[in-house]
C-alpha cells in the first residue's frame, strides 16, 4: 500500500472526484463512498473544492484504496 497527496481537479454532483497525484502527476478517479468517514455529504459539506489537497492510500496495483481529507 502506498500513500501520497493528491490535488482535486474536479467533482461532479453524483459523488466523483478527479485528483492530480502530487508524485506520479496522473489524473485519478475516486468515488465520495471512498472517503475515510464518508456519510453521504455533499463536496461542499465535506469542504472539497478545485484545488483542495487530499491523502490517497493506493493499493499494490495502484489503484485507490481510501481517501483523507486533512483537518477533517
Amino acid at each position: 500500500m502506498t500513500t501520497r497527496s493528491a490535488k482535486i481537479l474536479r467533482l461532479t454532483d453524483n459523488g466523483i472526484g478527479y485528483m492530480n497525484d502530487n508524485v506520479s502527476h496522473s489524473i485519478t478517479a475516486f468515488s465520495f463512498e471512498q472517503i475515510k468517514g464518508y456519510k453521504g455529504e455533499t463536496a461542499k459539506e465535506l469542504g472539497l473544492f478545485n484545488g483542495t489537497e487530499v491523502i490517497v492510500e493506493y493499493d499494490d496495483d495502484q489503484h485507490v484504496n481510501a481517501v483523507s481529507i486533512p483537518n477533517k
